[in-house]
């Protein structure tokens, strides 16, 4: 085994929305598909329902026939499919899109950098889209890196900081509910799909085994990399979501790719970090990073566009935005309150707003020291807690 514990890093899943754009880049009012194709759709879904099982298509993708399934999707008409990419058209509310592509796994793997198969894909889409000028809108992306030497404890809750909202731990196939397999913990998930970042981390060899050995081709990868057939392999895997990326100011895949190094590094900094218990600081904010998971932290140190760097960490700026609006006007209400509490002679009546204000701030200051609070260690742990981290 090489000293490296990270025997492979990269892009699992990858979903995007196609939106018709104008000419400008900015997308249409009017998502529909080209009559033609709903016409070619309409013919082979017909057949598929006949026959009630997957037919073929006219169109191929990487050297496999895209099939038609009887009934589509929940919320889209028409679901087409082969071992690389999944695509569902027509959708069945009004959506500001005319279909969702949806990468798999071992596409993505077998491309190895996830712009070839962007590229790829866009080529399929220019194709059944007659050329229409499109967009690929971010929907989601599933990043994970594969480490060895990872060890949880029972109490693995008290060995993460996390911005997350709930946490479970579960087996892989009891998704639903909290599980360990005797006393040996496989599973643990972060916030959940759904949220706008989520995160797992779940004993990756034996999922294989579970799934009855179909994704054994990952053996293979690790070896490359260094793994000796015999450690275990852990995946921790960060997913975000649309929702999430609207937040981040992110809009298309290119855009997405070419912040994967800042997305990873949000995602296992701020979001979520193993650290190191210390008994003698009650404050968990301030333990040091799990050496592990600081490897982990530069897995995709060389991914991205490097003139990002520059940059800095990403931030969920509209979010943050509203929450410190919502408090600001908590305070202002609070401060109102506590000035019409005290006296005339703390806070005469033709007292103005920056007298009122420091009275109030003075009163705070008064309690900070009373209670020995130190102020700066409090806001470098709500920075982590708020996903802030300068």
């Amino acid at each position: 085994m090489s000293q490296s514990s990270i025997v492979l890093h990269g892009l699992d899943t990858v979903k995007v929305n196609v939106q018709f754009v104008s000419e400008e880049g900015i997308p249409c009012s009017h998502q529909e598909l080209p009559q033609p194709l709903l016409d070619w759709l309409e013919w082979w879904q017909s057949q598929a329902q006949q026959s009630r099982r997957p037919v073929p298509t006219a169109f191929s993708f990487h050297d496999a026939r895209l099939v038609m399934y009887p009934n589509g999707a929940s919320a889209w008409r028409y679901l087409l499919r082969n071992d690389c990419v999944e695509i569902k058209l027509g959708p069945r509310l009004s959506l500001r899109m005319v279909a969702k592509i949806t990468l798999l796994s071992a596409y993505l793997w077998d491309k190895g950098h996830p712009q070839a198969a962007i590229e790829e894909v866009r080529g399929l889409v220019y194709d059944l889209l007659n050329g229409k000028r499109f967009q690929f809108q971010v929907a989601q992306l599933d990043m994970c890196a594969d480490v060895v030497g990872l060890c949880l404890p029972t109490q693995w809750e008290e060995v993460f900081v996390t911005h997350a909202l709930v946490k479970r731990p579960v087996a892989e196939s009891q998704k639903e509910r909290a599980y360990y397999r005797g006393r040996q913990l496989e599973t643990i998930i972060f916030s959940g799909h759904g949220a706008p970042v989520n995160a797992k981390l779940y004993h990756k060899v034996k999922e294989i085994h579970q799934k009855k050995d179909e994704k054994a081709w990952f053996f293979d990868l690790w070896r490359r990399h260094g793994w000796d057939g015999v450690a275990e392999v852990w995946r921790c895997e960060f997913s975000v979501e649309r929702e999430g990326f609207r937040e981040m100011g992110i809009e298309t895949i290119e855009e997405a790719l070419r912040n994967l190094k800042r997305l990873w590094a949000y995602c296992s900094r701020e979001w979520l970090r193993m650290v190191i218990p210390d008994a003698e600081d009650r404050n968990r904010h301030r333990w040091a990073v799990h050496p592990l998971w600081e490897e982990l932290q530069h897995a995709f140190d060389q991914d991205g566009d490097p003139a990002l760097d520059a940059l800095g960490p990403l931030v969920r700026v509209p979010r943050r935005a509203k929450n410190i609006e919502q408090l600001t006007a908590q305070l202002a209400g609070c401060a109102t309150t506590l000035a019409a509490w005290y006296g005339e002679q703390e806070v005469p009546k033709e007292a103005d707003p920056c007298e009122i204000a420091l009275q109030v701030a003075q009163a705070i200051v008064e309690r900070w020291e009373e209670r020995e609070v130190n102020v700066q260690d409090e806001i470098r742990a709500k920075r982590f807690i708020y996903s802030q981290v300068p």
